[in-house]
C-alpha cells in the first residue's frame, strides 16, 4: 500500500481527493486580509495561541472583523531568524481596487496602531504566495503544505510565506495568492510553476482554483462553470453583475463577459459520499458543493 493510500484512511485531504470533493465555491469570503508576522509555534487557534499577547490579539481580531478582513499569521518557510522587528501587511482584495500597505512592529502593542485601510497604499501591488502549513489546526496542512512552500520558494523566494489556517483543510495543500485573494487547493509541488506562470500572466489555474475571496461562494462556483464553458482564464474576467434566487432553490448569477452577459444558474447540493471533512472531525458529513443547472449568453 502506498503512503498516500494509508494516509487517506486517517487524513481529511487524502479522503477528499478520493471522493473528488468540489474545489469551486469554497474560498472563505473576505474583503481583505491583515497579515501579521509571528515566527514560532502556533496553537490550534493561531491568533490567540501564539507568541502574541492574547488580549491584544483579541482586539486586533475584533477590529479586522469590523471591516471584513481576515487575520492570518505568517512566517518565512524554514527556520525563522530572530528579528526585533516583524512585518505586517494590510491588503484590500476588492476587485479593481486592490491595495497593499505594510509596516513593522517591535512590540505587540504596536499592532493596535495598524491602520486598517489599505486604500491608502502607494499603488504598488507586490504579489504574495501564502501556503497554509498550520499543522496544529489540521495535520494535512503541515503534512502537505510544507513541500509546496519549499517548491514555491525555489522559484520566488522573496514572495513566499507560510500562513495560519485559511479554511478548507481537506483541500490541502492550500495556497492563497495576494493581493487578489485567490484561493487554490490541491496545489502539488509539481503544479507550483503553473500557478506562478499563470498568475504572472494575470490568469488563473482553473482546475486548482477554489475561488476569489471577495466574492460569495455561489459567485465563485458560477465563475468556475463559466470558465469551463468559455475558456476564460483572466483574473479580471467574469465580474458579477447580479445575484438572485429563483424561488425554486436555484440561484442565478449574471457575469460580465466580452460577448455580453453570461447568466449561470446553479443549485447548492450535498456531495454523494459522506466523510470526515477535517482531520479532527468526529462525524461524517456530505461535503457542500454546487451543481450547474444552465448557462445562457445575453448579447
Amino acid at each position: 500500500m502506498s503512503p498516500d493510500k494509508g494516509a487517506s484512511r486517517l487524513r481529511c485531504s487524502f479522503a477528499a481527493d478520493e471522493r473528488g470533493d468540489q474545489l469551486a465555491g469554497t474560498a472563505a469570503h473576505a474583503r481583505g486580509f491583515l497579515l501579521i508576522e509571528s515566527p514560532g509555534a502556533w496553537g490550534p487557534n493561531a491568533l490567540s495561541e501564539s507568541r502574541l499577547d492574547p488580549e491584544i490579539a483579541s482586539i486586533v481580531a475584533t477590529r479586522a472583523a469590523a471591516v471584513s478582513y481576515r487575520v492570518l499569521l505568517i512566517k518565512r518557510p524554514g527556520r525563522s531568524q530572530a528579528n526585533p522587528r516583524r512585518r505586517w501587511f494590510v491588503i484590500d482584495s476588492s476587485p479593481g481596487a486592490e491595495a497593499v500597505i505594510e509596516g513593522s512592529y517591535a512590540s505587540d502593542r504596536d499592532l493596535l496602531d495598524i491602520p486598517l485601510d489599505a486604500g491608502r497604499g502607494d499603488g504598488t501591488l507586490p504579489t504574495m504566495y501564502l501556503v497554509c502549513t498550520h499543522g496544529r489546526h489540521d495535520a494535512c496542512c503541515a503534512l502537505r503544505g510544507r513541500a509546496v512552500a519549499a517548491s514555491l520558494v525555489e522559484q520566488r523566494p522573496d514572495l513566499v510565506w507560510e500562513c495560519s489556517h485559511i479554511g478548507g483543510d481537506r483541500f490541502a495543500p492550500n495556497v492563497l495568492v495576494l493581493p487578489q485573494g485567490l484561493y487554490y487547493g490541491r496545489v502539488q509541488p509539481s503544479r507550483s510553476p503553473d500557478l506562478i506562470e499563470s498568475h504572472e500572466r494575470s490568469e488563473v489555474v482553473v482546475d486548482l482554483l477554489r475561488g476569489r475571496a471577495a466574492f460569495r461562494p455561489v459567485v465563485q462556483a458560477a465563475q468556475h462553470f463559466a470558465r469551463i464553458e468559455n475558456g476564460s482564464r483572466s483574473i479580471t474576467d467574469l465580474e458579477p453583475l447580479w445575484v438572485r434566487e429563483t424561488g425554486t432553490g436555484e440561484i442565478r448569477v449574471d457575469l460580465a463577459h466580452r460577448e455580453g452577459t453570461l447568466s449561470v444558474t446553479v443549485r447548492a447540493v450535498a456531495g454523494e459520499t459522506a466523510g470526515l471533512l477535517t482531520c479532527k472531525a468526529t462525524h461524517p458529513m456530505h461535503p457542500p458543493s454546487f451543481a450547474l443547472q444552465a448557462i445562457d449568453t445575453q448579447h
